[in-house]
């Protein structure tokens, strides 16, 4: 009886830990924040025809202010991203969903003047 009540425990300890975020890994929020703005500057820079390929300084501007803004490092959000897609790809997906939501509010908000 032990070992089974042992078992049971110890499958639950894993199971809980499987999606326990890391320090360095930054939050739900903070990633959907990100990828928000990310979603937005790629947008206004293909609006301007600003190409990561032929006006790459310009761009890398763009991002690095993106990033200064939320006061994270590239590398950090390359690694949370990573992170989210090989240890939780229900909460990435949970981060894209509201992504998604928080762009149509945006177009809600100010619908194109045609």
């Amino acid at each position: 009886m032990r070992k089974i009540v042992f078992a049971v425990l110890l499958c639950g300890v894993i199971f809980s830990s499987c999606h326990q975020r890391p320090d360095r890994i930054l939050s739900e929020d903070t990633m959907t924040d990100i990828i928000t703005d990310l979603q937005l500057n790629d947008a206004a820079c293909q609006a301007k025809g600003i190409s990561a390929v032929y006006d790459s300084r310009t761009y890398l501007h763009y991002y690095n202010q993106l990033f200064d803004k939320y006061n994270v490092e590239p590398e950090v959000f390359d690694s949370s991203l990573q992170w989210y897609t090989v240890n939780d790809i229900e909460g990435l997906r949970k981060i894209y969903k509201r992504v998604d939501k928080n762009i149509e509010k945006m177009r809600e908000e100010f619908p194109d003047k045609e």
